[in-house]
């Protein structure tokens, strides 16, 4: 991602992903248009003057809504897309599994869809440059002891919330694109 490029930004709303719009606007000299739904963890505020950025295009939303992503890759054509979206909190999912499953199991397929096929579209040179960035979660690995060695990427998943099995769910989602 560089200077003048433009990046789909899920979730920039929200205390850490409002940091990496400011460094991709500021550091990289990015377009950055920004899709998130500010639901309890996303605020306006968050992003401060950068929210006036001309390169800054910020756009209420749900990755669930596949028309809503399809009309934002065809109108700005990104070299990437950045989902920090997410449902995030372990004792919310225990009391509303089913928003956490639309979030980020259902919102991870339908974004993961509306990319394949805009990637489709791109000739070969910009699908080798394309790219897809997700924010995992290591709660999928479970919950470890002083007595556990840390996890890491080849670690079994054991998900010990409605959170984390839908992070779960969504890596291999997103694993499954991957591979076909």
């Amino acid at each position: 991602m560089t200077s003048g490029e433009t990046v789909l930004f899920t979730g920039g709303a929200g205390f850490i992903g409002s940091n990496y719009v400011r460094f991709l606007l500021q550091e990289k000299g990015c377009c950055v248009v920004n899709l998130d739904a500010l639901t309890y963890a996303g605020h306006l505020e968050t992003l401060g003057r950068i929210g006036d950025r001309s390169e800054h295009h910020f756009v209420l939303g749900l990755v669930v809504d596949r028309s809503l992503v399809d009309y934002l890759m065809s109108r700005y054509q990104p070299v990437a897309v950045v989902y920090f979206a997410a449902e995030t909190q372990v004792d919310r999912s225990i009391d509303s599994p089913d928003v956490f499953m639309r979030a980020n199991v259902r919102g991870t397929s339908e974004l993961l869809e509306s990319t394949r096929i805009y990637w489709n579209r791109l000739s070969t040179e910009k699908q080798r440059t394309f790219r897809f960035v997700h924010i995992p979660s290591d709660k999928v690995y479970g919950s470890l002891t002083h007595d556990n060695d840390p996890s890491d990427e080849n670690s079994a998943y054991r998900p010990c919330s409605p959170y984390s099995a839908s992070k779960a769910a969504s890596n291999h989602l997103i694993q499954s694109y991957v591979q076909t």
